[in-house]
């Protein structure tokens, strides 16, 4: 059967999609096989699959592998521009290092480095930087980072290319704050400065802390602090309160916690009143025709020096305050309020003179117009000559009186006092004046008016360099430690006690009173014999007027503090 022209296109066309398709659609059932004319080929005679290999992986690049920045940290916790060894500990790369809220000192050491890469490498965030960092000797940065506040968090931070960055993130929090009671019957009482006293015989204390602390190293503490073993029981209610039951009060309880930190790790405050036994110190007024006494106030315990101000209404002290060890115990400015019977911090100053860097010593004239000082003139060696100073308040101007006064500073002397004082009048300023030999001076006086330098005395049996001097309200004598000068003899004589001691001239007269040492026999001496009569034991104070004399009297000066060695 003939295809017509039509048929034969749709033929071809479908032959043409069935090969376009792949041939995937499956024939019908009533379809036949397809005839091949190649004979079938048996399993046995099937040729292989060849499959096709996939390409090997490349091989994986070396990873280049960066070595950690070479870095250590020393931080120190003891105050600011001391790095001594026992507050130094030692801070590991990644750590978190807790700090309280003063400044302190961080060494963060770089053997791998020189100066200028280190100072590149080093960046830090979130903490104040006090000045600029310093460079190490042995290769690093000595860093002082500022006061915080509680929460606060920084990170120091080392870059260096081609190696891993180190950081060392600090976290500032509050110190721990510590309160001190004593049992009184069956009631607790703060032991606070001016009311640290008790009785003898078996007593109990509780210590409180603001926050946990570490409980094994305060009891070593405590125990450690004091100058003799104390029977007693230490129990803790909590990680905060510890009591202390006590068979036998010492005469002084002492809560110093050097090497005792609170759970944080930061060490405990010092400045803990110590507890003693018998009464306080008290200002009293002693009437010098009669002898009568009354007392004008309560006074803290551990007094170095104490002197009424001019308007003689307080006294300013200077006084010992617990450290942490037997060793830091520090100095502070007090001052008493003679109306208001208050202590306070600081000192009564009513002429506070603005003066130029580099004076040092100064001394306000009786009258209040003018200023004496000292100014070192050139190096500074073991003994140097210093220029005489004399300011005007009034209008400013100063007087230079070159190489007036030799001063002496001894062998690991850190503070140099060369006391200046100014004669009633206010004409001429006296001192004591380094000659040569370190146990001697010579008492020497400067006219403010022309510069006239006179000896009075050349060679005086007292130090230059820490001895008090002092002119008569008459402008007769001069007291220069414990050695009693008649101007107008130009002689000496001595009075009991040492060269430390000290003493006060009734105004506008020529009496004097007079302590041979801070805490001791106190005396009414009369210069122009020098015959010296007994005030008691004490501490001279000043005058309030004439014949009214300001002492201060303590029945447990056996207790106060004294530095190790003295």
């Amino acid at each position: 059967m003939r295809l017509s022209h039509t048929a034969g296109l749709f033929v071809l066309l479908a032959v043409i999609l069935s090969a376009c398709s792949g041939g995937s659609k499956e024939a019908p059932a009533d379809a036949h096989p397809a005839v091949s004319d190649k004979p079938p080929v048996s399993a046995e005679t099937e040729p292989p699959v060849t499959q096709q290999q996939e390409p090997s992986p490349a091989p994986p690049r070396p990873q280049e592998t960066k070595q950690p920045v070479a870095v250590s940290y020393r931080v120190y916790t003891g105050p600011l521009g001391f790095r001594l060894p026992d507050t130094m500990r030692e801070l590991s790369v990644g750590e978190t290092a807790v700090m309280g809220l003063e400044p302190f000192d961080l060494d963060v050491l770089l053997p791998g480095l020189k100066e200028e890469p280190a100072r590149k490498a080093l960046s830090i965030e979130g903490l104040t930087l006090i000045g600029d960092p310093v460079w190490l000797s042995e290769g690093g940065l000595a860093l002082q980072i500022g006061k915080g506040a509680t929460g606060q968090t920084g990170t120091i931070n080392i870059r260096v290319d081609g190696q891993t960055p180190a950081a060392l993130e600090i976290r500032r929090v509050g110190p721990a704050t510590v309160t001190i009671d004593q049992r009184i019957g069956h009631t607790w009482q703060a032991v606070t400065v001016l009311n640290a006293y008790t009785s003898p015989g078996p007593s109990a204390v509780r210590i409180n802390f603001s926050k946990p602390v570490r409980k094994d190293e305060v009891e070593s503490a405590l125990l450690a602090a004091q100058s003799k073993p104390i029977r007693g029981l230490m129990e803790w209610t909590d990680d905060q309160t510890l009591t202390w039951q006590i068979a036998d009060l010492p005469p002084r309880l002492d809560f110093l916690l050097g090497g005792a930190h609170d759970a944080d790790g930061l060490p405990l405050p010092g400045g803990i009143p110590s507890l003693r036994l018998g009464d306080p110190p008290a200002a009293v007024l002693v009437d010098l025709a009669d002898l009568e006494e009354k007392v004008l106030g309560t006074l803290p315990p551990d007094i170095v020096t104490a002197e009424l101000s001019r308007s003689r209404q307080a006294i300013n002290l200077i006084a010992w305050i617990p450290g942490t060890t037997k060793w830091d115990w520090r100095t502070v400015d007090l001052y008493f309020d003679l109306e208001k019977k208050g202590l306070k911090t600081g000192r009564v100053e009513e002429v506070v003179p603005r003066l130029p860097d580099g004076l040092e010593n100064w001394v306000v004239s009786p009258n209040g117009s003018l200023v004496a000082s000292l100014r070192s003139s050139g190096v500074e060696t073991e003994s140097f000559q210093a220029d005489l100073v004399v300011t005007d308040l009034r209008g400013g101007r100063s007087q230079v009186f070159p190489n007036a006064i030799g001063r002496y500073r001894g062998a690991g002397q850190v503070d140099l006092t060369t006391y200046l004082a100014w004669s009633p009048d206010s004409l001429a300023v006296a001192a004591l004046s380094y000659a040569g030999h370190p146990e001697t001076s010579e008492l020497i006086m400067v006219d403010v008016s022309t510069g006239e330098r006179t000896v009075l005395v050349p060679d005086l049996p007292v130090r230059s360099d820490g001895t008090r001097l002092t002119w008569s309200g008459d402008g007769r004598f001069l007291l220069a430690g414990n050695m009693l000068i008649n101007q107008e003899e130009r002689a000496a004589v001595p009075l009991p006690g040492d060269t430390a001691a000290g003493g006060f001239w009734e105004p506008g007269g020529a009496r004097l009173i007079y302590s041979p040492r801070d805490w001791g026999p106190t005396f009414l001496v009369n210069p122009e014999t020098a015959e010296a009569e007994p005030l008691g034991d004490g501490m001279a104070v000043g005058w309030v007027g004439t014949g009214k004399a300001v002492l201060v009297r303590w029945n447990g000066s056996e207790t106060r503090y004294l530095p190790p060695g003295q």
